[in-house]
């Protein structure tokens, strides 16, 4: 899944873990979206936590896939840092929310 405002679009952890793992249901998908989206000048938005939802996920067994390996899942985070822009979530984004009114 995925949101967006403007130009920038927000990827959640399931599409990370279809586009790094080829034998992932929805792969092709996932990569060909992702590619359009980079294509059309879109920033890609990913969070600490999508990444760290993504490991878990991906050091996991899964019906498609078996865990990977400790080195492969700390190069994965280098190649998400590099590739999208990080959103940080810390007490600023929380104060921000409280002034920004939801209701």
């Amino acid at each position: 899944m995925t949101s967006g405002v403007g130009n920038r679009i927000f990827i959640d952890a399931n599409i990370l873990v279809y586009v790094t793992v080829a034998s992932a249901p929805f792969h092709r998908e996932a990569a060909r979206a992702l590619r359009q989206l980079y294509v059309a000048g879109m920033q890609l938005w990913v969070s600490r936590q999508i990444i760290r939802e993504c490991l878990a996920t991906l050091s996991r067994p899964q019906t498609f896939m078996k865990p990977l390996p400790a080195s492969s899942l700390i190069a994965l985070v280098e190649v998400f840092t590099r590739q999208f822009q990080i959103a940080e979530d810390g007490p600023l984004v929380m104060e921000n929310l409280g002034s920004n009114s939801l209701m």
